[in-house]
């Protein structure tokens, strides 16, 4: 049976009041008034409350309850506080906010937690005052606070993955930015300029810029705040790590506050050891092997292990390897040709000059045949350069000059073919040619004058040929 009215429909109590009026031009629904406090209730077919809206001293409360009769969903004016789900609420509370696509843009399950955003369009958040994430334990993990503008992590660790994590101070510049998705990590100053830069790729850091030096301290465990370099201990005063941006030093200690590690970026020097600590490097190879260990207090240096010997090899300005010790073999390979002595010359030679000795002891250039007083050929002519020079000076002589004089090995040396060829194997000795050499043709006068056999024909004229040095 049903009845149809038009206009208003009120219900009054015992006492004549309006407590229940049913407005159908405005389409509106009254419950309660004049002293009557009002309540809307739906129930279900047990009788159960499913949907409760009750007036409470001035604040309305609104429930609503599942089949079990608990509540999934309370809201009260008086707090402002809206409790979705409950102990016993089935599958717990769900949330879902759309936006103007109809896609989810915030989405809250027990299974899966707060989801903000979607995959193809990123949302943003914005908090006025603090939020606080805490464990299953309640206990705060996470707190930021809007009026102290601060992020506090207790008991837990932050992580960033793939992502980007920036603090920017009270001008809007970027304080800190650590960029996941590279593994770099920068600290700028009030400039916005790089003052320290993490490298996780290339395993480096960089402290300070082009105009503002990098400064410590640089704390161990013990020393979480405070001022000053690493210390020890926490009650010591003596430092483990000093390290000055402004004068570019850095300072290694011991116990005893004994410098035993010293770099300086201004003389770009470094000092390992110290008095009463001496110095000791070892570099290691892949397998853990020493390969390199140089113990200060012995002034040793060791180069290689068992399986994995030693080289040492140096490069001219050319990058042409000129020196190369084998620790395998044992050798010291030379690339250049013959050994030499520098000697005191009368006036300054061309290299492959024959050379004899004056009255004094001093060397001059060849200038009669089959000279006794033969000395050699001055090395560094051709392709041939000495591999070893003895009787090396720093300082040249005042009274003369000194140049190295071929003893062994091979040397480019000036000779004359104007009066017999020379071939490959011929005795040399001195000629009247000044500083060239001849073929040794007389086998008594060259007896005492032999320099060297010849390794290239000059068939005629002079030239350059090179020679294996045998004085005889």
């Amino acid at each position: 049976m049903s009845e149809t009215f038009q206009g208003t429909v009120e219900v009054r109590n015992d006492a004549g009041d309006t407590t229940v009026s049913i407005n159908g031009n405005a389409a509106a629904l009254e419950i309660g008034g004049n002293n009557n406090r009002g309540d809307f209730i739906i129930r279900d077919e047990n009788n159960n409350a499913v949907v409760e809206v009750r007036e409470d001293g001035g604040a309305t409360e609104l429930a609503i309850r599942d089949e079990t009769n608990q509540k999934t969903f309370e809201f009260s004016s008086s707090t402002s506080l809206l409790e979705l789900g409950g102990q016993n609420s089935g599958s717990g509370a769900h949330i879902r906010l759309y936006d103007r696509e109809g896609k989810t843009g915030l989405g809250y399950t027990e299974t899966n937690g707060l989801a903000l955003g979607r995959e193809d369009k990123p949302s943003k958040i914005s908090l006025i005052g603090d939020l606080v994430i805490r464990d299953d334990q309640n206990a705060p993990l996470l707190t930021t606070s809007g009026s102290l503008r601060e992020v506090k992590v207790d008991k837990a660790d932050l992580v960033v993955k793939d992502g980007r994590l920036v603090v920017k101070d009270a001008q809007n510049q970027k304080a800190f930015d650590f960029n996941g998705q590279n593994g770099v990590l920068w600290l700028r100053d009030s400039d916005n300029r790089d003052v320290l830069r993490i490298n996780t790729r290339s395993a480096s850091m960089r402290i300070g810029h082009s105009r503002k030096a990098g400064e410590g301290p640089i704390r161990d465990r013990s020393r979480i705040a405070g001022e000053g370099p690493v210390r020890n201990e926490p009650n010591e005063t003596t430092s483990a790590f000093d390290f000055s941006g402004q004068d570019g030093e850095l300072r290694l200690m011991d116990k005893q506050a004994r410098d035993t590690l010293i770099v300086d970026a201004n003389s770009a020097h470094m000092q390992l050891g110290g008095t009463g600590n001496g110095g000791e490097l070892k570099i290691k190879d892949d397998q853990n092997r020493t390969v390199f260990y140089y113990k200060a207090e012995k002034a040793a240096l060791v180069i290689g292990e068992q399986g994995n010997p030693g080289h040492i090899k140096v490069q001219n300005s050319g990058s042409k390897e000129t020196i190369h010790l084998n620790g395998e073999t044992g050798d010291i390979i030379l690339a250049n040709a013959d050994c030499a002595e520098e000697f005191d010359l009368l006036e300054e030679m061309d290299p492959g000059t024959v050379m004899v000795i004056d009255a004094v002891g001093k060397l001059k250039e060849c200038t009669d045949a089959y000279d006794k007083k033969v000395a050699g050929v001055i090395s560094g002519a051709g392709q041939y350069k000495p591999g070893i020079v003895l009787d090396r000076q720093a300082t040249r002589n005042t009274e003369g000059i000194r140049m190295p004089l071929a003893l062994m090995g091979k040397v480019y040396c000036k000779v004359t073919a104007e009066e017999t060829p020379i071939e490959v194997g011929d005795l040399l000795t001195t000629s009247s040619l000044p500083g060239h050499a001849m073929k040794a043709g007389d086998p008594l006068q060259a007896f005492g004058t032999v320099i060297g056999k010849a390794l290239s024909p000059m068939p005629s004229g002079t030239g350059l040929i090179p020679i294996l040095i045998a004085l005889q």
